[in-house]
């Protein structure tokens, strides 16, 4: 009879455990942010100054400074005189952690591709080439630990 009663509350204890997790992935992916990669892909754009809220790596070439704004963009600076440094603009690009220049062609992430923009002009910094699946998908740092997420949506950007 113990026997029994033990096997039913444990098939039962099963179920619940069963049916709160699936609720919880649920639950995470109602409340998770995804962008298509079609959008991803069409995202990088230069704009209006934007303060500082987490910045990441910074790169100096020329007489500019790039700060990147993690999983934002970069913040580009004139530094013509130290003493009095100026913000130009914001290059918006989704999931950037990492950027380099050379040649006047500043190369950053976009999540998972390789862009390159083309910087000889900084008041019009322009994407010239993009290289797709350059990078694995890596999640956002905010997300919370045992989101499942289904790619199939495309790029997770955030969580609320």
């Amino acid at each position: 009879m113990k026997l029994k009663f033990a096997i039913l509350l444990t098939a039962f204890c099963g179920v619940l455990l069963t049916d709160c997790y699936k609720n919880k992935d649920e639950a995470l992916d109602k409340n998770t942010k995804y962008m298509s990669y079609d959008s991803l892909r069409k995202s990088v754009s230069v704009g209006a100054i934007q303060p500082l809220k987490n910045p990441g790596k910074i790169y100096s070439y020329k007489n500019y400074i790039f700060i990147n704004e993690v999983w934002k963009g970069i913040h580009v600076y004139d530094n013509t005189d130290p003493k009095n440094i100026k913000e130009l603009s914001f290059i918006s690009i989704i999931g950037n952690v990492d950027m380099a220049v050379q040649n006047d062609i500043l190369y950053a992430d976009n999540a998972v591709d390789l862009v390159q923009i083309d910087i000889s002009d900084i008041t019009k910094a322009r994407e010239i080439r993009r290289v797709k699946n350059v990078f694995p998908y890596t999640l956002p740092p905010d997300i919370p630990n045992g989101l499942v997420y289904d790619g199939r949506k495309g790029l997770v950007i955030g969580w609320n």
